[in-house]
């Protein structure tokens, strides 16, 4: 009896082991195509795509359009924000960004999603396969796109676009305060401050003294629709990449901590070749400057 026990124990032992190396070396791709809509502008895609997301118990935590004929809509779960809350600056991944973008030719819709398991894995808190699968649920997988080879598990937790680049380990520090508390106030107020280069499109308290602000750059240098020409410069196949937007600040415990651009952007373009990089070599730098700026807001 107790060598049976013993035999059924091991095939479990060896089926467990089997399967998280198969997710290991499973292959990701930043983003996933939602099924089509109804609708004809991006306007009343966005109100479909919401009804989806609330008929499925997702929480939808904001909207906002980046440049014109773009929206993006955050959605997150009680599940998601647990998960993104146990481990240090998993709070990066408690949101999802879902997307709709006007094709070039304005005859047609792309209802897009980052991919939940390929985020994930790059910011170490797991496949997120439940939230992976609800999302799928609610607007359907027509395939995932953003890189062509795409990256496995095992490489997505300890990427970088090539040497010399920043890991996720990386991430900067801006300043730290007294509390959490007080971070996260003096973080939102400056994020209303009009001398801010950039605002707040959402704000989602994860736990765990954790607390993710979405943010749009809209000023200084990001404004005359500077971002919308920067998209147009990385973005140039399709589908579209629409669903890297918004930037990311996170109050970690007491601590403001931002990813740097040439983590943050290569993450979602990991297919970007080197020339287009230095094409917008200068944008890592101004995102810096503007973290920057709304620290010393902040203080």
């Amino acid at each position: 009896m107790r060598q049976t026990i013993n035999f059924a124990l091991l095939i479990a032992l060896l089926t467990a082991l089997a399967s998280s190396q198969l997710l290991a070396s499973a292959i990701y791709r930043p983003f996933i195509m939602a099924d089509p809509v109804n609708a004809r502008s991006v306007e009343t895609a966005a109100t479909e795509v919401q009804a989806k997301l609330n008929q499925a118990g997702l929480e939808i935590v904001g909207q906002y359009s980046p440049f014109p004929g773009a929206i993006i809509i955050g959605v997150t779960s009680a599940e998601l924000k647990k998960i993104s809350s146990q481990s240090r600056h998993g709070g990066f991944a408690a949101v999802m960004h879902v997307a709709i973008t006007a094709t070039a030719n304005g005859n047609g819709l792309e209802i897009s999603y980052t991919n939940p398991s390929y985020l994930g894995y790059a910011y170490q808190v797991g496949s997120l396969e439940s939230f992976a699968n609800q999302l799928e649920q609610a607007l359907g997988n027509s395939g995932n796109f953003g890189s062509e080879e795409g990256i496995s598990a095992n490489d997505l937790g300890n990427w970088r676009y090539m040497w010399g680049m920043p890991y996720f380990e990386d991430a900067v520090t801006l300043e730290e305060f007294p509390s959490h508390e007080a971070a996260v106030e003096s973080v939102a107020n400056a994020l209303n401050n009009p001398e801010s280069d950039m605002r707040s499109v959402w704000r989602v308290d994860v736990g765990g003294e954790q607390t993710l602000f979405g943010v749009q750059l809209l000023r200084g240098y990001w404004s005359d629709n500077k971002l919308m020409s920067i998209m147009a410069t990385l973005d140039t196949g399709g589908p579209k990449h629409t669903a890297s937007l918004p930037w990311e600040i996170l109050v970690y415990k007491n601590s403001v901590v931002y990813l740097p651009g040439k983590y943050r952007i290569a993450l979602v373009f990991p297919d970007l070749s080197m020339g287009t990089f230095m094409r917008i070599s200068d944008v890592p730098g101004q995102m810096d400057r503007s973290a920057n700026k709304l620290i010393d807001l902040a203080k």
